[in-house]
């Protein structure tokens, strides 16, 4: 069964830029481990599936339809999509729990992110040795991608109730 999904993953990690139907089935988590530039943890939420709008076709969102959105549409849409990320992620540095930044409304959405999606991040300091992950999402699997400088990326697929330590320094 695990090896079968390793061609999967690899295909989604390389290409999945170009596949669309993912975001339905998966949330996306990126470490991000550099040398001087410190360890950041970047979430990735599907807005579309926050909107309000029941005329938002969420599997046609481009980099544009957020900026349509009236403000208050725009600050509700980021407070469902905090909300879910803090109920669906619990990063841990030994005994302290690390909390990701509000996403910002209008920053909407940068070019950087997948059509569609809002993204926010968090820094670890750096202090710490490792981070464990623990993932609640409902309805959805994770895609946990670990970039560390210099060396090719790692990814993980965890299900609801999944946890994963990431050791920072080699």
């Amino acid at each position: 069964m695990k090896l079968r999904a390793i061609p999967v993953l690899l295909l989604i990690a390389c290409f999945g830029e170009h596949i669309s139907a993912h975001e339905f089935l998966y949330n996306f988590l990126e470490v991000k481990i550099g040398d001087d530039e410190g360890v950041t943890v970047h979430f990735t939420v599907h807005a579309a599936e926050f909107s309000d709008d029941s005329t938002v076709d969420p599997t046609s969102t481009d980099t544009t339809w957020f900026e349509t959105l009236p403000f208050s549409a725009k600050t509700r849409l980021c407070g469902r999509a905090d909300s879910e990320i803090n109920k669906s992620y619990r990063i841990q540095s030994g005994e302290s729990r690390l909390q990701p930044l509000p996403i910002p409304v209008e920053a909407g959405l940068d070019n950087d992110t997948r059509p569609g999606c809002l993204s926010t991040y968090l820094s670890v300091p750096d202090s710490a040795k490792s981070i464990t992950l623990f993932y609640s999402g409902v309805g959805k699997r994770l895609l946990l991608v670990i970039t560390r400088k210099g060396s090719f990326p790692k990814t993980h697929d965890l299900a609801s109730g999944d946890s994963c330590k990431i050791p920072l320094h080699p």
